[in-house]
């Protein structure tokens, strides 16, 4: 009875979202994980990784990102000797972050780490079947700096990576409005002011004629 009243609870405190779900051997199956654990170096992990994933193609940037994305997630994790579920797990928390981010060209830092927050607390927390205790609390903060001061650091250049690039054209159309300035003005204003430029042109070669003629009369 009181097993069920702490389930309960735990379930009111860390209610499932939507799309939150325990990703142990999601990717890596169980002899995968062994394999990754008991290579003898960070490059065969990384050959491991190339096959299971098929990224095989180096002259793909993409491909070669993820690899060292993949690469040093398992190196973090056999640093801190996981057992090979916490291996999986947290190398499918990594993977699933990465994909949440990705999902998008514009930019959710925040949706991301919120994500990835939960992901941690899904599989640190006894609350079956929604989570699993499997992370310490302890083991939680680490991996939280260590995605933090790596992945997160970096978020916008992975952004640019593996996002579409969006260009906005902008086009704006005026209800109403008239389609030059020339329509703005009035045509008898615009008469008007023809008029007044021809007798101001008038009067100002009569003046010149009269200064012409006078400087010809001095000369004479």
């Amino acid at each position: 009875m009181i097993r069920w009243k702490k389930l309960a609870t735990l379930q009111r405190i860390f209610p499932p979202k939507l799309g939150i779900k325990i990703v142990l051997w999601k990717h890596l199956d169980p002899d995968q994980s062994q394999a990754l654990k008991d290579a003898l170096t960070l490059q065969n992990v990384k050959v491991i990784l190339a096959e299971i994933f098929n990224l095989t193609n180096v002259e793909d940037l993409r491909e070669a990102i993820l690899l060292n994305l993949y690469t040093y997630t398992l190196q973090y994790a056999r640093d801190e000797d996981f057992t090979i579920e916490k291996l999986s797990a947290y190398f499918s928390i990594v993977k699933d972050s990465h994909e949440y981010c990705t999902e998008t060209s514009f930019m959710n830092l925040d949706e991301t780490f919120a994500f990835f927050k939960d992901l941690l607390l899904c599989h640190s927390v006894y609350c079956p079947p929604h989570s699993a205790e499997l992370f310490t609390l302890n083991e939680v903060r680490k991996m939280s700096f260590h995605m933090i001061n790596t992945y997160f650091r970096h978020f916008k250049l992975y952004k640019y990576a593996f996002t579409p690039h969006v260009q906005l054209d902008l086009v704006l159309d005026y209800i109403g409005e008239p389609e030059s300035m020339t329509d703005l003005v009035d045509p008898r204003i615009s008469e008007t002011k023809g008029s007044q430029v021809t007798d101001e042109c008038i009067d100002k070669e009569n003046e010149l004629v009269k200064i012409t003629e006078k400087g010809l009369l001095a000369t004479s």
